[in-house]
């Protein structure tokens, strides 16, 4: 398989922290587009700002897209996410359909993250903007074109998407964005770098990179472990697995439906250290 990273003049504006003066990211039709645009753009642009930290530009493979999506449900009903650690900022730019730049945070008081999502298409329009400070009213934008692109990227929310859009796409960006920071923190995963107009065969496909900035490519596979056998089914659950000196430490495991009374595949991390 082939992936070609085209050249995404969003992922410039991520990586010099600063959505230009002149840039044109609302639709036409948007009402007051002038003053969103610059609204916006301020608010994107102070957030990225707020440190000297590099922001880092990944891309996941198809396994670990599938992975996270296969996750969702349970990532909401056992609000795994509580596992996250209080006043760490947690930030970075995922290439998905869309592109999309997240920053989070939790303090130790509050109820709920202090969030801002920005996604972009790959090129430069505002698809979807969310900001979230724990305590006060919410700010969502919805490109109206999007609404139905977000149907086809997450057709597990399709049932309820007509009753409530805003919180139904408000709920898979939030999911995504924290859902991948669990896999880095808590999971094996793998990671690639494929610098400026470098190519490069990884994880069983061909990647070229036409940006101007290295991109991560993250593997999955290293944390799966996929168990089978013809007996009874068991449902797909996480694990916070004991680990480390004394067990002391987690890590995330996601165990996928398996049946008892069979065999188990390991994940390619156990496989080399055995």
């Amino acid at each position: 398989m082939k992936q070609r990273i085209n050249k995404m003049p969003v992922i410039n504006w991520f990586k010099k922290k600063c959505i230009p003066d002149y840039a044109d990211i609302l639709l036409t039709d948007f009402a007051n587009k002038e003053e969103g645009n610059k609204e916006f753009k301020t608010q994107i642009n102070d957030i990225m700002n707020l440190d000297d930290v590099p922001i880092p530009i990944r891309m996941i493979t198809e396994p670990f897209a599938n992975a996270m999506a296969d996750t969702m449900p349970q990532f909401t009903k056992e609000k795994i996410w509580t596992s996250l650690e209080d006043n760490v900022v947690y930030s970075g730019v995922l290439i998905l359909s869309d592109v999309v730049y997240y920053r989070f945070t939790k303090r130790p008081e509050a109820i709920d993250y202090d969030i801002i999502i920005a996604a972009f298409d790959k090129k430069t329009t505002l698809l979807y903007f969310y900001r979230q400070v724990s305590g006060y009213k919410n700010r969502t934008y919805i490109n109206p074109l999007h609404i139905y692109r977000m149907k086809q990227l997450a057709p597990h929310l399709e049932e309820a998407f007509e009753k409530d859009v805003v919180n139904n796409i408000n709920m898979y960006y939030y999911q995504v964005t924290i859902l991948f920071e669990l896999f880095r923190k808590y999971a094996e995963v793998e990671i690639k770098v494929i610098k400026p107009k470098m190519k490069a065969e990884l994880f069983k496909c061909k990647y070229h990179n036409d940006n101007d900035h290295s991109i991560e490519i993250m593997d999955s596979t290293w944390f799966t472990t996929l168990i089978k056998s013809d007996e009874f089914k068991v449902r797909g659950h996480f694990r916070l697995q004991p680990c480390g000196q004394a067990f002391a430490e987690r890590k995330l495991v996601w165990i996928k439906d398996f049946t008892k009374e069979g065999y188990t595949r390991k994940a390619k991390k156990e496989l080399e250290i055995a």
